[in-house]
């Protein structure tokens, strides 16, 4: 098993990485989207605790692509571009991969700001720090951001997957092969 990165392959510990994180980034996007449009404020209990839980989440997302970071930078080259991608398609991903981690901070940046100003502590595993007390005007507006924010990131992780399933199946390049678990060079 290859862990770091090659020329043309990523490593084991980013695949890992980037799974890992799809996974709980797309359960916190749907519970989020749950969170805010089907649960009932009359079933309070559950919908704190799924706040809680959506909060961790969020933490553990933050955490993650702080690892995913530093791995970026000491985990061996980044594997190229396939051979003959036109420019505009190399700014376009180069683009997208910026916004897609700018996302990944920022969401859960909104979302602990939006914690901080409501009634509500930022409970995870211990209490966090509380940097802004209740300030409904600010957690309207952390709410906001947050929730557009979830909107854009859902639009660039599909902008995402679209573009590499169509390296994958259109223009039958290993773009998408190189991130699939399990596979070797």
């Amino acid at each position: 098993m290859q862990w770091r990165n090659s020329r043309d392959r990523w490593g084991a510990a980013h695949k890992a990485l980037h799974w890992t994180m799809a996974a709980l980034i797309l359960a916190l996007l749907g519970v989020g989207f749950v969170m805010a449009n089907l649960l009932p404020d009359s079933a309070w209990q559950l919908k704190l605790s799924v706040y809680q839980w959506h909060k961790a989440g969020g933490l553990l997302a933050l955490a993650l692509v702080a690892g995913r970071l530093v791995w970026r930078g000491i985990g061996g080259p980044v594997p190229g571009y396939p051979a003959g991608a036109p420019a505009w398609q190399r700014r376009t991903a180069a683009l997208a991969h910026v916004a897609l981690y700018a996302a990944m901070i920022a969401m859960p940046a909104t979302g602990y700001l939006m914690a901080s100003a409501s009634s509500f502590p930022v409970l995870t595993w211990t209490a966090l720090p509380d940097p802004l007390g209740q300030d409904e005007r600010l957690e309207a507006l952390f709410g906001r951001a947050h929730m557009v924010l979830g909107l854009v990131f859902a639009g660039l992780i599909a902008l995402h997957g679209s573009a590499a399933l169509k390296h994958h199946l259109v223009d039958r390049q290993d773009v998408l092969k190189r991130m699939l678990p399990g596979r070797r060079p």
